[in-house]
């Protein structure tokens, strides 16, 4: 018999793709899984798609609970999933119809404690169109295996984006038995869940196929420039820099560190731009604090430069990228 899936599904206003996402999970290959699907709260159709799907099909399962946040939601999946593996799927989004059973295969060959897949980016209309419809997977190219080390550092220093967000992600329950995402985070708590992961020692396969159907629209979470989301990111990033810290990777610190005043200059700017004196006034506040840390003081003297001007006087930080540019330009190539 094989191994159950457990499919963790979070449900918020998400009525018009609601169906697209849960008939992707159905058209599986692998189809020993539990779809778990939690309505947050939906002010929409969402929980009545939910209940209709849900009598259509025994291996989906429905919680519906008061508007708490989509940490509370994945967290009351987590109680009560079955599942050998846990998949992470937003409720807008879609996988290709291989997708459970190439990540299963993977984690099995390579005993990893995790699986991702990369993206392909659709837009808020779109239906997902599979550009890659081969049920054929070769494990020598189509994945990449990477120790616990060279994950974190990967993840820390920003050269890998599929693994900061949890959609898409397939873990092992024993790995993930002990975690819940941070309820008071509205922004950046599936970064720090993933992030916890590679702490307790997790490696990684990464599947070269964008098979994760990421949905982009205005209403992504993501896109969001409040001062609570910019706050729970300011958190998530503090979080990875100071762990980083306490395990003496200090250029991985000083590496997430860059990432951080780089974040808070673009949140400045998406703050001026809409004119949110508050947003703008936190980010200040926090950028001071950011000026005394250790590892602030450790960064590339460019990114400091940026980053006093960002906040202290935004017109000449234009002019400072104009000037970078031009003398980049003027560089002899060798």
């Amino acid at each position: 018999m094989n191994p159950l899936i457990s499919i963790i599904t979070p449900v918020y206003n998400s009525s018009p793709y609601l169906r697209v996402c849960i008939q992707s999970v159905l058209r599986q290959t692998w189809q020993d899984f539990e779809l778990i699907l939690v309505d947050d709260g939906s002010l929409d159709e969402s929980k009545c798609i939910c209940k209709k799907m849900c009598s259509t099909d025994h291996r989906i399962r429905f919680i519906s609970q008061e508007h708490k946040g989509v940490s509370a939601a994945r967290n009351a999946a987590l109680e009560i999933a079955a599942g050998e593996y846990l998949f992470f799927l937003d409720s807008d989004d879609a996988i290709h119809p291989c997708l459970l059973e190439t990540m299963y295969s993977v984690l099995h060959k390579t005993n990893a404690a995790m699986a991702a897949v990369e993206y392909h980016f659709i837009k808020a209309g779109d239906r997902p169109e599979h550009s890659d419809k081969s049920t054929s997977f070769s494990y020598f190219d189509d994945y990449i295996y990477l120790d616990n080390q060279t994950s974190i550092n990967l993840f820390v220093q920003g050269h890998t984006n599929v693994l900061y967000g949890t959609g898409g992600i397939m873990v092992r329950s024993i790995e993930a038995r002990s975690l819940r995402f941070d309820e008071r985070m509205l922004n950046g708590e599936d970064t720090k869940f993933v992030y916890q992961m590679l702490l307790k020692g997790a490696n990684v396969a990464i599947l070269n196929k964008k098979w994760y159907y990421y949905r982009r629209y205005e209403g992504n979470s993501c896109k969001k420039r409040t001062i609570n989301a910019c706050r729970s990111m300011y958190y998530c990033e503090r979080y990875i820099r100071d762990n980083e810290l306490k395990q003496h990777r200090l250029l991985n610190a000083i590496a997430r560190e860059q990432i951080l005043m780089t974040r808070i200059c673009e949140w400045y700017i998406a703050g001026r731009q809409s004119h949110d004196v508050v947003l703008c006034r936190y980010l200040r506040k926090i950028s001071a604090r950011e000026c005394s840390t250790k590892t602030f003081y450790q960064t590339r003297l460019r990114d400091k430069t940026a980053f006093f001007i960002t906040l202290h006087c935004l017109p000449l930080y234009w002019m400072y990228r104009i000037l970078c540019r031009s003398y980049n330009d003027r560089r002899p190539i060798l």
